[in-house]
């Protein structure tokens, strides 16, 4: 499953649509997510409201709790691996895994958050494709 071919022009304006669709964060890493794989489930991605906006109080990255949460859908046993990495790499390139300490409180970054978004659904299938690991069905 080699996400590379889908062009950050593409992934980007797929975020910029559903944001019109009222997703948050969350609910668009784990849209796109379950897109990639050919799944589609409207109760999973209005469940996962709940991590939007750093469980809307600028705590623990949606977006990061997402991907974490699509790692875990891909392969339940290699999670154990995939996630801590996922929050590795994540805390390295953005400093911290809160939103407050990313984008700040009060208000919310459109671009900052439509590349973090981006990069959080490129970064999981990177590492997906890193380990040989083909989704579950």
């Amino acid at each position: 499953m080699d996400v590379a071919v889908s062009n950050v022009d593409e992934r980007n304006d797929r975020i910029l649509e559903l944001i019109s669709e009222q997703k948050c964060c969350a609910q668009i890493v784990m849209a796109m997510g379950l897109e990639t794989v050919g799944k589609t489930d409207a109760e999973l991605i209005r469940a996962m409201r709940a991590p939007c906006f750093g469980f809307h109080g600028n705590h623990l990255c949606g977006a990061l709790a997402a991907g974490s949460c699509l790692l875990s859908l891909c392969h339940e046993q290699y999670s154990i691996i995939l996630v801590p990495e996922l929050f590795y790499w994540f805390k390295e390139k953005y400093g911290s895994i809160n939103c407050r300490d990313i984008i700040g409180t009060g208000t919310v970054d459109l671009a900052r958050c439509t590349d973090l978004m981006a990069e959080v659904h490129y970064r999981c299938f990177a590492l997906l494709n890193q380990y040989g690991i083909e989704p579950e069905k």
